[in-house]
């Protein structure tokens, strides 16, 4: 309720009202999205195909040592979250 009120007062954005509600329950799982201009699709979609755009590479720290993540996409999944406007926030979140 606290969060409602500092809404409505415009004491917190409406990004931070809709993380605090937490996400909606009903998430979308794709099979290709784009992100940035760049398509991305899961191996399953990839798997009869002659260019594919399933693969993922991500360099990360662990430790202060620089390590490369190579993987496969296995899906795109979708998470809204609650707003009182349009412009629901929605991040991506790629399974490898």
């Amino acid at each position: 309720m606290q969060i409602w009120r500092l809404n409505v007062r415009e004491v917190v954005d409406d990004d931070l009202f809709a993380l605090a509600c937490g996400p909606d329950t009903r998430v979308r799982s794709y099979s290709t999205c784009v992100v940035n201009g760049v398509r991305f699709n899961t191996a399953k979609l990839d798997k009869n195909k002659k260019t594919q755009n399933s693969g993922l590479a991500y360099r990360g720290t662990y430790k202060s040592e620089t390590i490369d993540y190579y993987g496969t996409l296995k899906e795109i999944i979708e998470i809204p979250y609650t707003s009182k406007d349009d412009g629901t926030p929605r991040p991506v979140v790629f399974y490898m």
